[in-house]
C-alpha cells in the first residue's frame, strides 16, 4: 500500500499548506538545498505546530467516526470520537503518498483504499 506515511496538519493548523509548501517541494524531484529560507520556513512551520491542540488522547468510550479522502497523489484519513459536552475531537491523523500502480485506480478504489489503509493503522 502507501509508500510514505505521514502527519497532515492541513485541517488543523492555520496556512499550513502556504508554510510548508517550500519544504514539501524539497521532496520532489528537485536538487534539494537547505538554506536560510528553508530553515525560516521550517522554524514557522515548528511554531505553527507546536501552538495548536491538534489531537486529544481518546476515551475509553464513546463514539468514534472516521473521515478518508484520497486525492491526485495521496490518501488520508482522521479519526475523531465525540467527547461529552464537546463537538468532535480528532485522536489521529495519517496520510501517504500513493504508489504507482495505486496511482492508476479508479477513484472508487482509491476511496476504499483509504478506508482500507485508516483501519489497518488504527
Amino acid at each position: 500500500m502507501c509508500g510514505t506515511v505521514s502527519a497532515t496538519f492541513t485541517n488543523y493548523v492555520p496556512a499550513y499548506s502556504k508554510v510548508a509548501k517550500l519544504l514539501t517541494q524539497l521532496l520532489g524531484n528537485i536538487p534539494f538545498k537547505w538554506g536560510p529560507m528553508e530553515q525560516h520556513m521550517f522554524d514557522g512551520l515548528k511554531s505553527l505546530i507546536a501552538s495548536q491542540q491538534v489531537v486529544v488522547q481518546p476515551l475509553p468510550e464513546g463514539q468514534f467516526r472516521v473521515e478518508v479522502n484520497a486525492s491526485g497523489q495521496g490518501l488520508g484519513g482522521v479519526l475523531s470520537q465525540k467527547h461529552p459536552d464537546v463537538k468532535w475531537q480528532t485522536i489521529a491523523f495519517i496520510s501517504c503518498i500513493m504508489a504507482p500502480a495505486e496511482l492508476n485506480y479508479d477513484i472508487y478504489d482509491k476511496e476504499l483504499l483509504t478506508i482500507m489503509f485508516a483501519l489497518d493503522e488504527w
